[in-house]
């Protein structure tokens, strides 16, 4: 059975982005009993999440040309009303960085800058995610996760603790 597509909802640089974002964190977890479900679920998630990154990155975007805007219009401002006496590039952008304007902008572009850069860590997870199915896929195929194993595994932890135990008696002697 095939999922319907879900209509794509917009990545704002708001509180609601980051519900989105924990909302796609959550679905990273592989249920190993239920591939089918998490392959078939896989591409829609992985466009969402490609989707918002895209947008997330052209807010970003936006939101640095903005500062860019606001830098060059306060620097314009400084350079007009100091024009008799004369300021240097570095006063004048010591000038422009402490203005309320510019911080204003900062701070928007840098919690859209966070956002884009969540946004881009969820979909490389996700492109590991993918990985992960088609390897636990093969692993199921080829009965890994069968009882023989689980008691070959239970079989290699007690072994493992018998050489602990062994390796500590010895070193007890050996003092």
């Amino acid at each position: 059975m095939s999922l319907p597509i879900r209509s794509r909802t917009t990545a704002q640089g708001s509180s609601s982005a980051l519900a989105e974002l924990d909302f796609y964190k959550k679905k990273i977890v592989i249920d190993r009993h239920a591939l089918d479900i998490c392959a078939e679920e896989q591409s829609q998630h992985f466009l969402d999440i490609c989707d918002k990154h895209t947008e997330a990155i052209s807010l970003r975007d936006a939101a640095k040309e903005d500062l860019a805007v606001i830098d060059a219009e306060l620097a314009s401002k400084q350079r007009k009303s100091s024009a008799e006496k004369r300021m240097s590039e570095g006063a004048i952008y010591d000038l422009v960085v402490q203005d309320p304007k510019h911080k204003a902008a900062w701070q928007r572009y840098e919690d859209r800058k966070h956002i884009a850069d969540r946004w881009g860590n969820l979909r490389f997870s996700f492109e590991q995610r993918a990985k992960m199915i088609r390897e636990l896929t093969s692993q199921f195929s080829s009965g890994y996760f069968t009882v023989t194993t689980a008691v070959r595994a239970g079989n290699r932890a007690a072994a493992k603790t018998g050489e602990d135990a062994m390796h500590e008696a010895r070193s007890a002697r050996s003092r």
